[in-house]
């Protein structure tokens, strides 16, 4: 069947003279392709992310680099990743989508809930269903399996939280959660991890320079562990979201003389003795309130006055212009520093046309990963450590001139009206039931409800 060409600017009055039957199988059949084609994307995706090549442009992860130049918006962009990531170890699912016989709605469905044993037949629920039938039954094995594996009474007695203290000063905190507060919980925790792209203090100061550019992006571990430290404070002063990073926190910084004098790595350390790399010292010193201790072979002979923090009046001033981080890419519009853009620790002013917001996560990827921030012609442009610029917004594809189904051909897809078409006629999940599905997908992991 030759290919039905709709182009932007087509007169209705063209497409009103095609038989309604030849725009049925175009809809169905251009839908098969797509599917094919989001497959094949998904996989790419998939790579990305386990490159981490975000990092590269200054992204917090894949999510958020999908949002920037990709165009998606923060829930899809997350959940097109959790997908790419759960086919990966899916491969009848992932030979199914390839194809174009399963949409990425049922794609979708079917990882939430497959394993090894379960999938085969999971793809073949699939095909002689709806993508709504799919959505109950497996949705249904998630919450028969939610309520076998956990007993609601027997977590809550075991709730328990210990602070356990090593020997350099750090610490493990251990919880362990009902099942309900658990999801409170991480719900909490990924929000503020990836919407305030904060940076613990702790962490950023026991890392070295070295460490920071070897790391070009922070594991999601770390990242949850930045999110915990910031629901802290927040607990801490219900306030802190209208004060600045100066602001809410006071440093006494004892500096080394001689270090100083010889320009040495760690120059500086907090009262505990824990050591600050020059960077560190940098970060503090572009929009924090701190005290230098200044110290010779650990004896402190001088204690300056509070280092002067940003005015408020300039500070309000900043937020008003930048309204959040201004790093391409980024909408974090919290939990924001005020960084010079000629360091203040290299005698940068700190007046409006020197500063810019950046959120924590970038205002650390300037000071200790590389990246660079300038002010040109009124304008901030920002680098990656390899010197490249970092577009300021979304760049368009490039065609290639081939459509989708032209590149399905090439791969040697046979795609067709039907090959979408889900099979279910009326009768067979009637007959069978939406129920006895979930037992038997249920049966296959062992679990028997009878």
């Amino acid at each position: 069947m030759d290919t039905l060409v709709v182009e932007p600017g087509v007169s209705p009055g063209v497409l009103e003279a095609v038989p309604l039957e030849r725009i049925e199988a175009e809809i169905t059949e251009l839908a098969a392709h797509l599917a094919a084609a989001e497959a094949r994307w998904l996989a790419l995706i998939g790579e990305f992310d386990r490159r981490e090549g975000y990092a590269v442009w200054g992204c917090r992860s894949t999510a958020v680099w999908l949002n920037w130049r990709c165009g998606l918006s923060m829930p899809a962009a997350h959940e097109r990743v959790r997908v790419a990531r759960a086919l990966s170890d899916l491969p009848v699912t992932r030979a199914a989508f390839f194809s174009g016989e399963l949409s990425y709605s049922k794609v979708r469905a079917i990882t939430r809930v497959a394993t090894a044993e379960s999938e085969s037949d999971l793809v073949d629920v699939a095909r002689a269903s709806t993508a709504a039938q799919l959505e109950r039954i497996t949705k249904g094995v998630a919450a028969v399996e939610r309520t076998l594996r956990e007993e609601a009474r027997r977590h809550h007695h075991e709730r328990a939280l210990s602070v356990i203290e090593h020997d350099d000063g750090s610490g493990t905190i251990v919880v362990h959660l009902p099942p309900e507060r658990l999801a409170l919980a991480r719900a909490a925790l990924e929000s503020v991890a990836e919407t305030m792209a904060i940076a613990d203090f702790v962490s950023e100061i026991d890392s070295s320079a070295e460490d920071a550019t070897d790391t070009p992006s922070d594991p999601w571990s770390a990242r949850m562990v930045d999110a915990f430290c910031r629901l802290a404070e927040m607990a801490l002063d219900s306030s802190a979201e209208e004060r600045s990073f100066s602001e809410r926190f006071l440093v006494n910084v004892h500096l080394d003389l001689r270090a100083l004098l010889e320009d040495e790595d760690e120059a500086g350390c907090l009262g505990n003795g824990t050591a600050l790399s020059s960077e560190t010292l940098d970060r503090l010193l572009c929009d924090g309130s701190c005290v230098p201790v200044i110290q010779i072979d650990g004896v402190p002979v001088h204690s300056g006055e509070k280092a002067p923090a940003i005015p408020r009046a300039m500070r309000r001033a900043l937020r008003a212009r930048d309204q959040g981080c201004r790093f391409p890419g980024c909408t974090n519009t919290k939990w924001v520093d005020a960084h010079h853009v000629i360091w203040r620790s290299r005698g940068g002013p700190t007046e409006l046309w020197n500063l810019l917001e950046l959120c924590r996560f970038h205002h650390t990827s300037v000071h200790a990963r590389g990246f660079v921030a300038e002010r040109r012609d009124d304008e901030f442009v920002f680098f990656r450590p390899d010197g490249t610029p970092v577009p300021p917004v979304c760049e368009p594809a490039r065609a290639e001139g081939r459509s989708i189904s032209e590149r399905n051909l090439e791969l040697g897809l046979d795609i067709h009206p039907e090959t979408i078409v889900s099979r279910w006629d009326g009768s067979v999940l009637d007959r069978f039931g939406l129920s006895g599905a979930v037992d038997s997908l249920l049966r296959l992991r062992g679990v028997d409800l009878r």
